[in-house]
């Protein structure tokens, strides 16, 4: 892992899935794009649990994150469930998505 993934990694509590699990409702009330090692983009994202609870969390995910932004422009704020994709086939999981964007 690079210094700079590891940089914007360390600013949040982890990724989205794993902070906030699966089936949970959350609002996304801020964010901001860092690029790490080879141009990857991250997302840094504020995010509200469905217990009120305040939260700094992660994305890699290009779809979510192009998804987030395109969101935000117009609304400043995204309410979504953050939901595990059926298993593949070899019984690993795909990635999370973010129902309701």
């Amino acid at each position: 892992m690079s210094e700079t993934q590891n940089k914007i990694i360390d600013e949040s509590e982890g990724s989205i899935q794993k902070v906030c699990g699966f089936d949970t409702k959350i609002s996304i009330v801020n964010g901001e794009i860092k690029i790490g090692k080879e141009s990857k983009v991250y997302a840094l994202l504020t995010v509200i649990d469905s217990k009120g609870e305040k939260h700094r969390v992660n994305s890699a995910s290009m779809g979510i994150i192009r998804k987030i932004l395109e969101k935000m422009v117009f609304t400043g704020k995204i309410d979504c469930t953050v939901k595990d994709n059926p298993p593949f086939k070899d019984g690993k999981y795909n990635f999370f998505t973010l129902e309701n964007i």
